[in-house]
Protein backbone atom coordinates (compact mmCIF):
# COMPACT_ATOMS: atom_id res chain seq x y z
CA UNK A 1 0.00 0.00 0.00
CA UNK A 2 1.49 3.75 -0.86
CA UNK A 3 1.01 6.86 0.20
CA UNK A 4 -2.32 7.49 -2.06
CA UNK A 5 -3.40 4.64 -0.84
CA UNK A 6 -3.27 5.02 2.48
CA UNK A 7 -4.80 8.65 1.56
CA UNK A 8 -7.42 7.79 -0.07
CA UNK A 9 -8.83 5.08 2.58
CA UNK A 10 -11.94 5.68 3.85
CA UNK A 11 -10.59 6.20 7.27
CA UNK A 12 -11.01 9.83 7.48
CA UNK A 13 -9.03 11.23 10.37
CA UNK A 14 -6.01 11.31 7.79
CA UNK A 15 -8.20 13.66 5.03
CA UNK A 16 -9.98 15.54 7.46
CA UNK A 17 -7.72 16.89 10.14
CA UNK A 18 -7.11 20.39 9.01
CA UNK A 19 -4.31 21.42 10.91
CA UNK A 20 -1.97 18.36 9.35
CA UNK A 21 -1.15 20.70 6.44
CA UNK A 22 -1.78 24.10 4.92
CA UNK A 23 -2.07 25.35 1.15
CA UNK A 24 1.50 27.21 0.93
CA UNK A 25 1.90 28.41 -2.75
CA UNK A 26 -0.19 25.55 -4.20
CA UNK A 27 1.82 22.91 -2.53
CA UNK A 28 0.40 20.64 0.32
CA UNK A 29 2.66 21.06 3.36
CA UNK A 30 2.04 17.52 5.65
CA UNK A 31 2.93 17.61 9.38
CA UNK A 32 5.43 16.00 11.40
CA UNK A 33 2.38 13.48 12.89
CA UNK A 34 0.96 13.01 9.11
CA UNK A 35 4.39 11.94 8.19
CA UNK A 36 5.10 9.78 10.79
CA UNK A 37 2.13 7.92 10.31
CA UNK A 38 2.30 7.61 6.36
CA UNK A 39 5.94 6.35 6.82
CA UNK A 40 4.96 4.06 9.62
CA UNK A 41 2.48 2.38 7.29
CA UNK A 42 4.29 2.30 4.57
CA UNK A 43 7.34 -0.02 6.97
CA UNK A 44 10.30 1.12 4.42
CA UNK A 45 13.87 1.18 6.34
CA UNK A 46 13.88 4.84 4.56
CA UNK A 47 10.84 5.92 6.16
CA UNK A 48 12.11 4.30 9.47
CA UNK A 49 14.99 6.33 8.83
CA UNK A 50 13.31 9.97 8.34
CA UNK A 51 11.08 9.18 11.33
CA UNK A 52 14.08 8.34 13.51
CA UNK A 53 15.71 11.47 12.56
CA UNK A 54 12.98 13.93 12.81
CA UNK A 55 12.64 12.25 16.37
CA UNK A 56 15.89 13.55 17.20
CA UNK A 57 15.40 16.69 15.82
CA UNK A 58 12.51 18.11 17.73
CA UNK A 59 11.97 15.25 20.20
CA UNK A 60 9.07 13.32 20.75
CA UNK A 61 7.64 14.78 23.25
CA UNK A 62 6.59 17.41 20.60
CA UNK A 63 4.65 15.18 18.80
CA UNK A 64 1.38 14.46 19.15
CA UNK A 65 1.09 10.58 20.43
CA UNK A 66 -2.39 10.91 21.28
CA UNK A 67 -4.06 11.81 17.92
CA UNK A 68 -1.11 9.57 16.18
CA UNK A 69 -2.19 6.63 17.62
CA UNK A 70 -5.67 6.99 16.78
CA UNK A 71 -5.07 7.16 13.21
CA UNK A 72 -2.03 4.80 12.92
CA UNK A 73 -3.28 1.91 15.32
CA UNK A 74 -6.86 0.70 13.01
CA UNK A 75 -4.86 1.78 9.62
CA UNK A 76 -1.80 -0.86 10.91
CA UNK A 77 -4.29 -3.55 11.98
CA UNK A 78 -6.37 -2.75 8.55
CA UNK A 79 -3.06 -3.29 6.53
CA UNK A 80 -1.84 -5.99 8.78
CA UNK A 81 1.34 -4.53 10.26
CA UNK A 82 0.33 -4.00 13.60
CA UNK A 83 4.39 -4.10 14.60
CA UNK A 84 4.97 -0.84 13.05
CA UNK A 85 3.23 0.51 16.23
CA UNK A 86 5.82 -1.29 18.64
CA UNK A 87 8.62 0.03 16.47
CA UNK A 88 7.43 3.61 16.78
CA UNK A 89 7.08 3.50 20.42
CA UNK A 90 10.33 2.06 20.66
CA UNK A 91 11.40 5.27 18.74
CA UNK A 92 9.39 7.56 20.72
CA UNK A 93 10.97 6.82 23.85
CA UNK A 94 14.32 6.39 22.70
CA UNK A 95 14.19 10.38 21.60
CA UNK A 96 12.12 11.66 24.83
CA UNK A 97 13.36 15.14 25.84
CA UNK A 98 11.79 14.91 29.33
Amino acid sequence: MNTSEIEALPYSGLVEQQRWFQIIAGKRERSDEELTILWALEDKEEGWRKIEARLAEVGSDQMNWDYIHKELDPLADLKGVPNVILRLEELRYKYRTA
